[in-house]
């Protein structure tokens, strides 16, 4: 019996700990490094969300260029 409680336990646990915001973020850039790696069209949801995220500290012109010969370079 002690089984199912600690499957309860974990299956409770694991949508906190993958639906925090910091977790959503940094799977938005996997999602976006690996999309622009593979020339595969850039979802624009995920350059918003990390646009949004770096704010002045990220230019949006220069990271979509960069994003753009990505795959050049891997």
């Amino acid at each position: 019996m002690i089984h199912f409680d600690v499957a309860d336990s974990i299956s409770g646990e694991i949508p906190k700990r993958f639906n925090q915001v910091k977790f959503v973020l940094y799977a938005k850039c996997k999602e976006l490094l690996i999309s622009a790696a593979n020339r595969v069209c850039v979802i624009a949801e995920n350059l918003e969300a990390v646009k949004k995220h770096f704010g002045d500290d990220l230019e949006a012109s220069r990271s979509s260029n960069q994003l753009g010969i990505l795959s050049d370079v891997v």
